[in-house]
């Protein structure tokens, strides 16, 4: 058997020559196209699995939401949905929830770990597990399915220099209850986030705001995006006029 030796075998091809000059100058731009494709497609799917839901929405915060607190939450929701968007006879809401602690929260935790049994208390962080979730919280933002949001202050402020959201002033005539800003409510400052189980027990500085139309999903159907913020729209002004009942 011949035995060769010697050098690398470099093959010669124009197409490996196009494709490193192309890779060399759109690099990062390719990156951001499959990245918003992925994007898409997720999104996508995930609405495929989920027909029976009216309208979408997301917690983002160091609050866990789970079990019975999830579920006030999602009935409270349920109960000022305008109508049945869908027709399928039931209105529902679906509730995405992202924990997600800022340094501030993650120091404020450690300092009350601290006053645990005399200094003993148990304090560990997963920073992995809270990395992955901004990770998702991001992706959510981008893709804009999740279009109203309840957000901590941290959150919301990182959102809010991408100017990624719709002012108050072209939804309401006159600055609603519990106005924080331009584009936020202060939730426990408003009927809604006061008077529902569930949605009361969410951190107080919470922010109510209502994500811009994306970008990603209107460039894959603009219609059925229009349409669907339209829903989120109307979800969102009841969630703000709620007046709770007078005891």
């Amino acid at each position: 058997m011949d035995k060769y030796s010697g050098g690398d075998i470099k093959v010669d091809s124009k197409f490996a020559k196009w494709f490193d000059n192309f890779w060399y100058h759109y690099k990062w731009q390719t990156i951001g196209i499959i990245f918003a494709v992925f994007v898409i497609l997720v999104c996508t799917l995930q609405m495929c699995e989920k027909e029976n839901v009216d309208a979408y929405v997301m917690y983002a915060g160091p609050d866990i939401i789970e079990g019975e607190q999830m579920n006030n939450f999602r009935k409270a929701l349920n109960v000022v949905l305008p109508e049945d968007f869908n027709g399928d006879g039931e209105k529902y809401v679906e509730v995405v929830s992202n924990y997600i602690m800022s340094k501030q929260d993650i120091e404020a935790a450690r300092k009350e770990a601290e006053k645990t049994d005399g200094g003993t208390g148990d304090f560990y962080i997963d920073g992995a597990f809270m990395a992955q979730n901004k990770q998702k919280f991001e992706n959510l933002i981008v893709a804009g399915e999740y279009s109203i949001c309840f957000l901590s202050p941290y959150l919301y402020e990182e959102v809010k220099e991408a100017n990624g959201f719709m002012p108050l002033s072209e939804m309401f005539d006159e600055t609603p209850k519990g106005a924080f800003d331009e584009y936020s409510l202060l939730l426990s400052e408003t009927d809604f986030g006061s008077y529902f189980p569930g949605v009361n027990e969410l951190p107080r500085d919470t922010l109510l705001c209502i994500r811009r139309i994306g970008t990603l999903t209107s460039l894959l159907n603009k219609g059925a995006t229009e349409r669907d913020y339209e829903k989120s729209m109307k979800l969102f002004r009841a969630i703000v006029n709620y007046k709770a009942p007078e005891n």
